[in-house]
């Protein structure tokens, strides 16, 4: 009993030799994240109507809308020149070489607009859009008057 007692004692102390463990294998990773703040700007178009006259001013209303992902803490609102070319004259025209001189702004009363610098913190931001017809412009041929623009937000 006393030689079982001894050989036990004689594994339990010798070195464990028997079965080595492999190495463990290893390789690195990387964690990134590409984040690119998005926005896009929706312009409502602006409508004058139907008149007969333009000896009086006209005026009319829109709205436009920032949405942004992410955060962007300052907007450069940009409206092209449209077919006029100059954005300090802007002017519809029918087609037949008739125009019509017209004002945008994004404040009700100004002449005219063609960068607005908005500041902000969030992601669904909504400005209006005024347009006005100088008046005086008569006489000036019946027909469909309009004039294209380009919205651009630069952030």
């Amino acid at each position: 009993m006393k030689l079982r007692h001894t050989l036990t004692l004689a594994l339990l102390a010798a070195p464990a030799f028997a079965i080595a463990a492999p190495a463990p294998a290893t390789d690195t990773m990387q964690v990134s994240l590409d984040l690119t703040n998005r926005c896009t700007v929706e312009v409502d178009d602006l409508n004058f109507g139907v008149h007969n006259t333009l000896a009086s001013d006209l005026e009319t209303k829109s709205e436009f809308r920032v949405r942004c992902t992410g955060i962007s803490p300052s907007l450069l609102l940009n409206f092209s020149a449209g077919g006029s070319g100059n954005a300090m004259d802007r002017q519809m025209t029918d087609g037949a070489g008739n125009s019509i001189r017209y004002t945008l702004s994004t404040i009700q009363g100004w002449g005219q607009v063609t960068n607005h610098g908005f500041y902000g913190f969030g992601q669904n931001l909504t400005w209006p859009l005024f347009a006005k017809i100088p008046g005086g412009q008569n006489p000036k041929a019946s027909g469909t008057y309009a004039d294209n623009l380009v919205a651009t937000v630069t952030f």
